[in-house]
């Protein structure tokens, strides 16, 4: 899946694609930032959002690291369910929509 980011775009990323046999062809090109059909992206604003909740700030990078994978295992499974479950659904309606974005990500 590729989008806009920059690393999608550099010459070394699309070597080492071209190495593994994966060409332009088989590429699905997707709107810039199309969190509606990245899970990964929506996985990471959940996380993102109970580390640093309530304005939290962390003072050393092994403080940020432990905080991480502590919230990480907090996650609850059927947040990544209906993140993964409904891949598809959000797929037919970003085409229905000519690719451009649409309401409700997930």
């Amino acid at each position: 899946m590729h989008d806009s980011a920059k690393f999608h775009a550099k010459s070394h990323a699309r070597q080492w694609l071209h190495e593994q046999g994966i060409g332009n062809e088989k590429f699905m090109v997707c709107p810039p930032n199309s969190h509606e059909l990245n899970t990964i992206e929506n996985f990471c604003t959940i996380l993102r959002r109970k580390v640093y909740k309530n304005g939290r700030q962390y003072s050393s990078m092994n403080g940020l690291w432990t905080a991480i994978k502590l919230t990480y295992q907090d996650i609850e499974s059927s947040i990544m369910s209906k993140l993964t479950n409904n891949v598809d659904r959000r797929l037919v309606e970003v085409l229905r929509n000519n690719g451009c974005h649409v309401k409700n990500g997930f």
